[in-house]
């Protein structure tokens, strides 16, 4: 898959996206509002593992690459939810710091999104965003998402509980 976005490319990882991940992941401000499973310090190891979790299984859960300057500078995703959840899908996204406030993200969210309901069934996309990342929020409302709802202390994150806002796109919005 590969996305023109104008200032971007939203791309399929490949395995020789490594070094790129871990020079734009390995970073505590770009850790510190995204779920433990994306570790800081972020490692060759980690990125290792993810590019082979990417690009050599079959799975409901789709990730790729934002590009730009031909290197993966961020990435963005969903996990599609099972059963009578399966026409909704978690969404998710990250970008290196470097690349913050130009409007990267929310092109890359924009075309994701259009992609999204052209090549798959799903009707719902949400995201939680963890109450201080006021920078992601902004995205998502940009990008037709609608505040849904505050979940309170929902995540400890760095030994602090914090509120996530959840915010959805209906295929029909």
């Amino acid at each position: 898959m590969r996305l023109d976005c104008g200032i971007c490319v939203v791309r399929s990882y490949r395995h020789d996206d490594a070094e790129a991940v871990v020079k734009h992941a390995n970073n505590p401000n770009v850790s510190r509002y995204l779920r433990d499973s994306f570790p800081y310090p972020y490692t060759m190891a980690d990125a290792r593992s993810w590019l082979s979790y990417c690009v050599d299984i079959d799975h409901e859960e789709t990730h790729f690459a934002i590009e730009r300057e031909h290197e993966a500078i961020g990435g963005l995703g969903f996990t599609r939810f099972s059963g009578e959840r399966q026409f909704t899908a978690e969404f998710g996204y990250w970008l290196g710091e470097s690349f913050w406030n130009q409007g990267i993200m929310t092109a890359a969210v924009s075309a994701f999104v259009d992609w999204l309901w052209r090549e798959t069934d799903l009707h719902r996309l949400q995201s939680g965003v963890f109450e201080p990342n006021a920078a992601s929020r902004r995205v998502l409302e940009k990008c037709g998402f609608t505040y849904e709802s505050t979940i309170r202390q929902d995540v400890c994150k760095n030994g602090s509980f914090l509120d996530t806002h959840m915010f959805a796109r209906l295929r029909s919005s």
